[in-house]
């Protein structure tokens, strides 16, 4: 309660947990296998396993298999080998827009401005913007935060709430918050263009002597358009190639699979169109 926290701050005896560790690596990998076994286990044995642990998307996926607990809990409050130290640096707890606002250089009418803004008239706030202009009338302590696939807009107060939205968007199953517009993949990358019950646009970014699963799908047909590189494709039974400004079309009930056989990358435009686009419709053959 307030009472209890002034008096632990006015006696000076306590110390703010910032959440800063120092440590070897080795002393922190010998104090997780210790204390969070289940934890380090899954580390070790994808380490073992010979596993691109760089890759985003390899440490996403190990990331997902972890059990749900901070390092405080799992580890430093059994470790015997720990010491507190009062620092007076400076430092921020990065947990909300507002905080990243505190932070940033502001111009002359106490704004923070990230990417494609004009703003008149608007006093002391966040505006953010990955793509799209962003413009702003008449505001003040305001956050607007713009990027592919949502639109946010808040007091810059509230901000922390924004959690609150993201539960929303759990109960509703909303995919916005579990992909990105833009998902890394083994073979390269997804960057979802246009999204409708029956119809979705994407990029494909295939990386270099990479190819995606033998595939097949029940409920939907394909569209490749390559942009650019040289594209092997597998349909039905026969191997073709593909060069820029040529394409091909995967109709449902059709094994296919797509890769890239040169050492440079390999983009296409994929459109799809059926009565289901989600996963389920994925059978992997390999």
């Amino acid at each position: 309660d307030e009472k209890k926290a002034r008096e632990y701050l006015e006696s000076g005896d306590y110390t703010w947990n910032s959440g800063i560790f120092m440590s070897t690596s080795k002393v922190l990998l010998d104090a997780f296998r210790q204390h969070a076994p289940e934890m380090s286990k899954v580390f070790e044995d994808s380490r073992l396993s010979g596993a691109d642990l760089l890759n985003p998307v390899t440490v996403k996926a190990l990331y997902q298999k972890v059990q749900d607990q901070s390092i405080d809990y799992a580890v430093m409050e059994h470790v015997q080998n720990a010491a507190v130290l009062p620092v007076s640096m400076q430092w921020s707890d990065l947990g909300s827009w507002e905080s990243l606002y505190d932070i940033s250089k502001k111009d002359a009418s106490g704004n923070v401005l990230r990417g494609n803004v004009i703003s008149q008239n608007t006093r002391n706030s966040l505006i953010f913007s990955t793509k799209k202009l962003v413009t702003s009338i008449g505001l003040e302590n305001m956050l607007i935060v713009e990027t592919e696939d949502a639109l946010l807009v808040c007091d810059l107060k509230k901000s922390q709430d924004v959690k609150k939205l993201v539960e929303t968007l759990k109960e509703e199953d909303r995919h916005e918050y579990r992909f990105h517009t833009r998902v890394l993949r083994p073979w390269g990358s997804a960057t979802t263009i246009r999204a409708e019950k029956a119809l979705q646009i994407r990029m494909l970014e295939i990386s270099p002597g990479s190819k995606l699963s033998k595939q097949i799908h029940q409920h939907r047909s394909e569209h490749w358009v390559v942009i650019e590189g040289k594209a092997e494709v597998l349909i039905g039974s026969k191997n073709k190639t593909f060069l820029a400004g040529e394409s091909t079309f995967i109709p449902k009930g059709t094994i296919h699979q797509l890769g890239n056989p040169t050492g440079d990358s390999l983009q296409l435009l994929e459109v799809q169109m059926g009565e289901y686009l989600g996963d389920k419709d994925i059978e992997r053959f390999e």
